[in-house]
C-alpha cells in the first residue's frame, strides 16, 4: 500500500488586534482608499468600517488572521512576513 504524504500547517501567533490599513493595502496591492471602500461596503470577510457613535468618520478593523487566512499575508507588530 502507497503511503500519502500529510502535511501539517502551524497557525502563526497574532501579535496584535487590527492589521493597518496601510500595511493591508500594500500586502493587497492596492491603494488605502480602495481597501477603505471595500471594507464600508462588506466586499471584504477579514475586517469591517464602522463609525462610533456621535462621529462623521469610519474606524477600520482588520482582523491579523482573517486577513492570513484569505492572504496568506502575517502581520507583526515590529514588521511583516509573508
Amino acid at each position: 500500500m502507497e503511503e500519502k504524504e500529510i502535511k501539517i500547517f502551524q497557525e502563526p501567533v497574532f501579535d496584535t488586534a487590527s492589521v493597518p490599513i496601510e500595511v493591508a493595502a500594500r500586502a493587497m496591492g492596492t491603494d488605502k482608499q480602495t481597501l477603505r471602500i471595500m471594507l464600508q461596503n462588506n466586499m471584504v470577510e477579514f475586517g469591517k468600517a464602522f463609525k462610533l457613535p456621535g462621529s462623521s468618520q469610519y474606524t477600520y478593523w482588520i482582523s491579523p488572521r482573517l486577513f492570513w487566512m484569505h492572504t496568506g499575508f502575517v502581520y507583526k507588530k515590529g514588521g511583516a512576513s509573508e
